[in-house]
């Protein structure tokens, strides 16, 4: 994978605006178009610049895949450093979707098991913002912005259950992969929605 990981690398590096030193805009996983940064985007490029810096610490990827990319491996660990201190200037203390907007579900993506070392008020931020995200059914929306269907999100909630198990949050953890349990499928697949009533909704698993 050493070719695969060094053109990705390339490819964060090569959308950093260097007037901004974040990442340009695009589509995150809301899959819309974007024209101003979202917390998903940042937070995405920051885990794949990091991951890629440690991977260089292993020396796991070849000197030639690096040099076909034209990537300094040596540049890759204070690119990511620069730009978690970028992300923390831009969106902290809250992390919301866009920068003093509203709490979004990419939060989850500045701690573990997604960064190495959580992002400084990201735990907090995650805290403060499931209230906002909360659904009648149990679970959370992607985010405090979305349309007010009453629909529970999987994927954002099994997020919380995985931030709160490595946070050490034992408790909450067990309380959302008990929900997610709970709503499953007859045939006992995670649906990718559960409606207001508590029934599973859209595509599964």
């Amino acid at each position: 994978l050493g070719d695969l990981i060094a053109r990705s690398a390339a490819r964060l590096l090569h959308r950093i605006d260097p007037a901004t030193g974040l990442p340009r805009p695009s589509p995150d996983y809301w899959e819309r178009p974007e024209e101003k940064l979202t917390l998903g985007v940042a937070a995405t490029a920051l885990m794949g610049l990091e991951a890629a810096a440690a991977l260089v610490q292993d020396g796991r990827v070849p000197e030639a895949a690096w040099a076909s990319a034209g990537v300094d491996p040596g540049a890759l660990a204070s690119a990511a450093a620069d730009l978690r201190r970028r992300v923390v200037d831009e969106f902290g203390p809250r992390y919301p979707r866009y920068a003093g907007g509203r709490p979004d579900a990419a939060v989850t993506f500045l701690l573990p098991p997604f960064l190495d070392e959580p992002v400084p008020g990201a735990e907090a931020a995650r805290l403060r913002a499931q209230r906002a995200q909360a659904r009648p059914a149990g679970g959370v929306a992607p985010g405090a912005a979305w349309r007010r269907d009453g629909v529970s999100w999987t994927p954002q909630t099994a997020l919380q259950a995985l931030a709160a198990r490595e946070a050490g949050r034992d408790e909450e953890a067990d309380r959302w992969l008990d929900w997610l349990d709970r709503h499953r499928t007859a045939t006992g697949a995670l649906p990718e929605k559960v409606l207001h009533d508590g029934s599973p909704a859209a595509v599964a698993p």
